[in-house]
């Protein structure tokens, strides 16, 4: 699937996706071309997704679709929505590992650990 219209960005798409399923174990995806996105869960069925990588003509965002009860914890997220937050993918995202891993490992604790840490 092409991503975007940006190569630098498609390449960092890539590397964000090997990233969650090395940090996941178990991790299932499923593109969606239609919304040039593509979703992350444990369980299938996008009722149970957690997060997404959208993309844009020249742009893409890690989205959290609770991502509202981890904004205490990280808030570098952005967005102002009921449930969901995101994070622009570029190259100082992934390079700063460390918050970027623990925010998709915190996501993936599911909504019982989330709330316990709130």
């Amino acid at each position: 699937m092409q991503f975007t219209q940006s190569e630098s960005i498609n390449v960092l798409i890539k590397q964000l996706d090997e990233r969650i399923r090395t940090l996941i174990p178990g991790v299932q995806s499923m593109d969606r071309p239609g919304y040039r996105s593509t979703s992350y869960f444990l369980s299938k069925g996008m009722k149970n997704e957690v997060c997404y990588i959208l993309c844009y003509d020249q742009k893409a965002n890690l989205g959290f679709t609770s991502g509202v009860r981890l904004i205490r914890h990280f808030p570098f997220l952005k967005g102002t929505g009921k449930t969901h937050r995101h994070v622009p993918i570029h190259d100082d995202l992934l390079k700063e590992s460390t918050p970027l891993n623990a925010l998709i490992l915190k996501a993936f604790e599911g909504d019982d650990a989330t709330h316990r840490i709130l």
